[in-house]
């Protein structure tokens, strides 16, 4: 049985009393310039809406070498889950450009709708994390008909993200085991030992007991 396609130019609903243009939709799935939504699939027994995008014709992306002019290659189509659509679940299609550098070689250029390293749209990935805030991974992945390691590998590249943005350091201004240090179970009292020179951590001063093994 075939798919119902619905391609470019105007989305007619059955009862025609409404029609949305394709860049309509492109605004709707947070598609931007310089990729277009060129084609939209729905598959009505597997409840799935399917949008292929592409790139638009004479499209030019800055290399990191400050170039614009390098030859652009499109690899293997990949796919991207987006949040769902009514009772549909939908997913992005797009064959992947890349920009042939002389001095970076083949470089993958970003996307708009999806985040590096991830097979989810910055959409889902919003939606997953704003679950994660009440719900267990386990009951976030349910919800959302992902799987639970896909929920974890989210949660993790938001902290990643958070600590670059704000990375933990350590005082500078006081050595460990300085009697001044304020007390902060994550950093451990490392003590010098009796030449000065400094101790490791397990280590204990002089006299002091040791933890019973």
């Amino acid at each position: 049985m075939s798919k119902p396609t619905v391609n470019l130019k105007n989305l007619v609903f059955p009862d025609k009393r409404v029609e949305i243009s394709y860049r309509d939709m492109e605004k709707f799935f947070g598609v931007e310039a310089p990729l277009r939504v060129t084609e939209i699939t729905f598959n009505h027994e597997k409840s799935e809406i399917d949008v292929a995008i592409s790139l638009e014709p004479g499209a030019v992306f800055r290399c990191e070498c400050g170039a614009e002019d390098h030859k652009i290659h499109l690899g293997r189509e990949r796919s991207w889950r987006h949040v769902n659509v009514g009772n549909y679940l939908c997913f992005f299609r797009m064959s992947v450009p890349s920009l042939v550098c002389p001095i970076f070689k083949t470089k993958a250029v970003p996307l708009s709708f999806a985040g590096k390293n991830s097979r989810l749209t910055k959409a889902m990935e919003e939606s997953v994390l704003k679950c994660l805030r009440h719900l267990s991974s386990a009951m976030t992945a349910r919800i959302l008909n992902l799987k639970e390691g896909t929920v974890r590998g989210v949660a993790g590249r938001a902290v990643l993200h958070v600590h670059k943005k704000t990375p933990l350091t350590a005082p500078a201004a006081l050595a460990p085991g300085d009697d001044d240090a304020p007390d902060n179970p994550d950093i451990p009292n490392i003590p010098n030992r009796p030449d000065g020179s400094a101790g490791s951590a397990g280590e204990t001063s002089p006299g002091a007991p040791r933890a019973a093994e």
